[in-house]
């Protein structure tokens, strides 16, 4: 199975592994056009407690938009921080509850699975029930600044991340009308 992965860094972890469709900047993720369920990690700099300082466009809020239809549309995960301001201008249902896409979020920190620092992040998925997540663990004891890590660290997506991401999409059942 071959999984797309939309708006992925250029020298991102999931390149290294070849069962990822991988869409960068230079690919274009708003081309993408297929049916399958897509792992998105949309920019979040313009959702972000930072986000006067964004130099960014304020049009680059629609691809997380266009991320978020298309996970709802074909099922998936959309990955985003976890006091991004996406959740609450789109109305994204909290931790524990089904929306009417068949789409819940549950909140990870990126440490557990393996990033450098503690890093919140909600994932928004459709397409799954709930328990049938994959497991994960929650015990790893990282002590590392997040002001210390290079641009590009602070935007990986480590192995193990992409790996439990690919399984969710792996476990997606479609259609996802009456998942909730």
């Amino acid at each position: 199975m071959v999984i797309p992965v939309l708006f992925v860094h250029p020298r991102s972890n999931y390149k290294k592994l070849d069962f990822f469709d991988c869409y960068d900047e230079k690919r274009n993720a708003l081309n993408y056009t297929g049916s399958s369920a897509v792992i998105a990690h949309p920019p979040c700099r313009k959702f972000s407690r930072l986000r006067g300082l964004s130099c960014a466009p304020d049009s680059e809020k629609q691809l997380a938009y266009f991320a978020l239809d298309l996970v709802r549309r074909n099922g998936g995960v959309l990955e985003h921080p976890a006091d991004s301001l996406l959740w609450k201008e789109k109305q994204v249902v909290k931790p524990g509850t089904y929306d009417e896409y068949g789409g819940f979020t549950i909140c990870i920190d990126q440490s557990w699975f393996g990033y450098y620092t503690q890093k919140r992040t909600m994932l928004y998925i459709v397409g799954i029930k709930m328990k049938d997540l994959p497991d994960y663990s929650f015990n790893r004891d990282i002590n590392r600044k997040f002001q210390n890590l290079t641009p590009k660290q602070r935007s990986e997506t480590t192995t193990d991340l992409c790996m439990f991401l690919a399984e969710i999409v792996r476990r997606i059942k479609m259609p996802v009308a009456g998942y909730g």
